[in-house]
């Protein structure tokens, strides 16, 4: 997913899903790689990732997208779901405490991915964005006093599995945007976007991981978020036939 717009939430990772599937030759069918969500570049919708996918024997095995970042203005401050959910932001009055999206939505098992870390306004000094959830932890929730935006949930290693895989990791959650102070959300490994802060701006998602896009800064340019990494398909034949 991407990040959120204006100190927002890092965007989520996409469903990290690792299948064994039993079939006969030529039962491959179409495999569909999901783009990032766009950086939210101003207080608009949640900017989820897309669906990537694999039909099997007529079956069609989906990962879904990353949920987005929340922005710095409701009602799109909370962290949208997805296969992570993203990370929150929070104007609202302090005391108070906005959600990060829910991961593995819909709902498969393993579970695809975590949630996104929540956001707590501490007024006046602090509207900081929470981390996107990755494929094995959640993102982290962001902090007041002092004031320090979530990391992204860590990814999934992928190199022991799938050898020669263009990626060794997949599935990093998209650190938090901070104020304009350094305390901005580290990028979860496996190709998350660290979140915007002291003058820094938000960093992508990495390509063909899925990672989620960092939050956006308080005052560079559109005060966008980052954008959320591609999707992948990996294919490994386990065994064949003798003499196949």
């Amino acid at each position: 997913g991407g990040g959120g717009h204006d100190n927002g939430g890092g965007g989520g990772a996409g469903g990290y899903r690792n299948i064994e599937i039993n079939t006969l030759g030529g039962s491959l069918g179409e495999a569909i790689i999901g783009a990032g969500g766009a950086g939210a570049c101003g207080p608009t919708s949640q900017r989820p990732g897309t669906d990537s996918s694999l039909t099997v024997c007529g079956t069609t095995y989906t990962s879904d997208g990353g949920g987005g970042g929340g922005s710095n203005s409701a009602p799109v401050n909370v962290g949208a779901d997805g296969g992570s959910g993203g990370g929150a932001n929070n104007p609202a009055a302090s005391p108070s405490t906005a959600a990060g999206g829910s991961g593995n939505t819909p709902p498969v098992s393993p579970p695809q991915g975590n949630d996104g870390g929540s956001s707590t306004h501490n007024d006046p000094s602090a509207v900081i964005g929470a981390g996107g959830g990755g494929s094995t932890s959640v993102g982290a929730n962001s902090q007041v006093s002092p004031a320090i935006a979530g990391n992204g949930g860590a990814g999934t290693t992928i190199s022991g599995c799938f050898p020669g895989a263009p990626v060794t990791a997949v599935g990093g959650g998209g650190g938090g945007g901070a104020n304009a102070g350094p305390n901005k959300g580290a990028a979860g490994p496996g190709g998350g976007g660290i979140g915007a802060g002291g003058g820094v701006a938000a960093g992508a998602g990495t390509v063909n991981t899925g990672g989620g896009g960092g939050g956006g800064s308080d005052s560079l340019g559109c005060r966008s978020g980052g954008t959320g990494g591609s999707g992948i398909v990996v294919v490994k034949e386990l065994n064949k036939a003798s003499g196949v």
